[in-house]
């Protein structure tokens, strides 16, 4: 199915032009770009972009492509008018040096042909968690955030933001923050003016790492798009390790989900252990615990996609067990209907 067996890859979000007076708000449509379809021992970097349709369905997008050789684990995102793709990692496991930017034109239309563009973030890096957010009221600004991640040595790296300003259409290109989270394979939710990070593993001081349980959240400012300082929730934790898991906000329910992911990490570990567990945390009206869901994934996988599509959950590629020990990326795609 339209390679749908692709681990390491972005889930980007276009939302279409405001609607008429009178009119109603159409969903964003949704893109997967990147990622790794040949599995960890014989990686093959698709360059196609697909597009996610309701009800799970995959179609590769005719005439939009990533400069070869393409790129897993990266940081890619829509910000404003312009699709940003920016370092992860290449099919050697270094760094991706060169960054990529695709204009698709009018509002809401799909992702073109990527061409090479100079540096996106101030630090190259690879496992971060980026979110777009809007900012302020009236025409909000959107902002994007990139926590966590490591550099080439494996090193942690500072939060960086960038902002589309919603009025004047001026683009504030990426900078550090003086904050670093060492964290890695992790996911951003945004709620009520606060940035949460969810999942992945921490790197410790000795140069190892763990699966991190801890949710850390940090509050918005809604004036400039600063971030405060990040704390960990209390009364509010994972259950079980969820290391490059997909994770999603449903907005009507005012729900976090967290699907599958490795209850090790990747770089660290040789043998990566799927997760089939799924763990929901309603935002609404406080801090709520994650709680096991009774449902769970039909084939525990790690580095997948995962998306809230119209009402429905939708579970694309990552990696899974091959019956044998060893892994290999699965085109097994997911829905539940209703949305977790």
């Amino acid at each position: 199915m339209a390679n749908s067996g692709r681990y390491g890859a972005s889930l980007v979000s276009i939302n279409p032009p405001p609607p008429t007076t009178g009119g109603t708000q159409q969903p964003p449509s949704q893109y997967i770009l990147g990622g790794d379809v040949g599995g960890p021992n014989s990686a093959t970097f698709p360059t196609s972009i697909l597009s996610l349709t309701d009800g799970g369905g995959l179609q590769v997008l005719s005439g939009g492509v990533f400069s070869a050789p393409g790129r897993r684990n990266a940081a890619i995102f829509d910000l404003g008018p312009t699709v940003y793709a920016a370092g992860g990692e290449d099919q050697n496991g270094g760094l991706v040096t060169t960054d990529e930017t695709n204009n698709p034109g009018a509002p809401g239309n799909p992702p073109t042909t990527f061409s090479s563009s100079s540096a996106i973030l101030a630090v190259r890096r690879t496992a971060a968690a980026t979110l777009v957010v809007p900012v302020g009221s009236g025409t909000p600004s959107l902002y994007a955030y990139v926590v966590g991640g490591w550099d080439a040595q494996h090193h942690a790296v500072p939060v960086e933001i960038a902002k589309f300003d919603g009025s004047s259409h001026a683009f504030t290109p990426f900078a550090t923050t003086s904050t670093t989270i060492p964290r890695v394979y992790a996911s951003l939710v945004s709620y009520a003016n606060v940035l949460y990070v969810v999942g992945g593993a921490d790197l410790y001081a000795d140069g190892g790492a763990g699966a991190a349980e801890e949710i850390l959240a940090a509050s918005i400012n809604t004036g400039d798009g600063s971030l405060g300082a990040f704390n960990p929730v209390n009364g509010m934790r994972l259950k079980q390790p969820h290391v490059d898991g997909a994770v999603y906000l449903n907005p009507g329910a005012s729900t976090v989900v967290v699907l599958g992911g490795f209850s090790n990490v990747p770089g660290f570990d040789a043998d990566l252990v799927p997760t089939d567990v799924i763990e929901t945390s309603v935002l609404d009206g406080g801090v709520n615990d994650f709680q096991v869901s009774n449902r769970v994934l039909a084939v525990p996988r790690g580095g997948e996609i995962g998306a809230f599509v119209n009402g429905t959950t939708v579970v694309v590629g990552g990696l899974a067990s091959d019956g044998s020990g060893g892994l290999t990326t699965t085109d097994v795609v997911e829905t539940t209907n209703p949305g977790l």
